[in-house]
């Protein structure tokens, strides 16, 4: 939910209210569930195995983000590692995938409404618009291909105002690496896990 919020709409953060027994047990659900995320993303941005991933991301992405004259490497290494341990997974265990999907095809859309609303984020039409399309195009499954998946990073560099559209040739010299920062991801994968049990 703070992910969804962060992508669709642009320039809000969520910042969930108190959520109490007297709400519905769904409401109550979202809640539990986006506290959830917020413990753990934290600990998983601080964990010792993140920074090593992190690092040396930034390393392998320095200096072709120079050659490609895109600023923020650094930030674009966080990013992309991000990105890049969705693909692994999705490689490794594909039923994570459908499940993901189906269960956010199962949402009851009125709850999250409420919840919006609760945080004050009233204005959620965007936000609806943006989810059923991630939601019918299955936008995480092309990261994958790798072509789609640098894409996606120079999206989300626009997004955030990064830099402009990224040419052809940026795009190319970026996909031209996948193959060896998924290497990276690979070998962090199981320290990573054991890190976050």
């Amino acid at each position: 939910m703070p992910d969804f919020v962060r992508n669709f709409m642009k320039g809000k953060r969520l910042k969930p209210a108190p959520v109490s027994t007297t709400h519905s047990e769904d409401l109550q659900l979202l809640h539990e569930g986006t506290m959830k995320h917020f413990s753990r993303d934290t600990r998983f941005h601080a964990s010792r195995v993140f920074e090593s991933l992190n690092k040396a991301m930034s390393a392998k992405m320095k200096p072709v983000f120079e050659q490609a004259d895109i600023p923020r490497y650094w930030w674009g290494a966080h990013v992309l590692a991000e990105m890049m341990l969705d693909r692994t997974l999705m490689k490794q265990e594909p039923e994570l995938m459908e499940d993901f999907y189906r269960d956010l095809a199962a949402v009851d859309l009125p709850v999250v409404v409420d919840y919006l609303e609760m945080a004050g984020l009233n204005e959620h039409q965007p936000f609806f618009e943006r989810l059923n399309r991630f939601n019918e195009l299955r936008y995480l499954k092309r990261y994958i291909e790798d072509e789609a998946l640098v894409y996606s990073l120079s999206r989300v560099f626009q997004y955030a105002g990064a830099s402009a559209e990224w040419t052809q040739e940026q795009g190319n010299l970026l996909v031209k690496i996948v193959p060896e920062l998924e290497w990276v991801v690979e070998n962090h994968i199981p320290e990573l896990m054991e890190e976050m049990k």
